[in-house]
């Protein structure tokens, strides 16, 4: 979960599963690294920004990945480097504003997380808000 001026940084799958949807900069738990350290790590091969965790956001059960059942362990990040680019696991990055949210949301958890982040920004993010996307 990596926001910006109250944006959500999303990123467009490049594989298979979910091809061309939306979802959140994340991945696999490498044998040797923690929850975290993966996040931080699967931030910056996706979207070239390097980020600190700040906290623990959610954990989300999934039934709808054609893997089988999973679980999704969501942080916030903070920006602390890189550059936003597009890489060969994330086509057009891009932070959005609650209500610009694009209706094609891969599963897997992501939807929930993202559904999640929606509802609990509704108090905090103007309707009429810009989000910076140069890349």
């Amino acid at each position: 979960m990596v926001e910006q001026n109250g944006c959500l940084l999303l990123i467009q799958r490049t594989v298979e599963p979910f091809r061309d949807q939306y979802d959140l900069p994340g991945g696999h738990v490498d044998i040797d690294e923690s929850p975290a350290e993966a996040t931080a790590r699967e931030v910056r091969e996706e979207t070239g920004l390097h980020v600190e965790i700040d906290d623990l956001f959610g954990v989300y059960f999934f039934e709808d990945h054609p893997q089988g059942n999973g679980v999704h362990v969501v942080y916030k990040c903070r920006i602390v480097g890189g550059e936003l680019i597009e890489t060969a696991e994330g086509a057009n990055p891009r932070f959005f504003a609650r209500d610009q949210i694009p209706q094609d949301l891969a599963s897997g958890g992501h939807n929930l997380a993202i559904s999640s982040w929606k509802e609990r920004s509704k108090s905090f993010v103007d309707s009429t808000r810009k989000c910076n996307n140069d890349i």
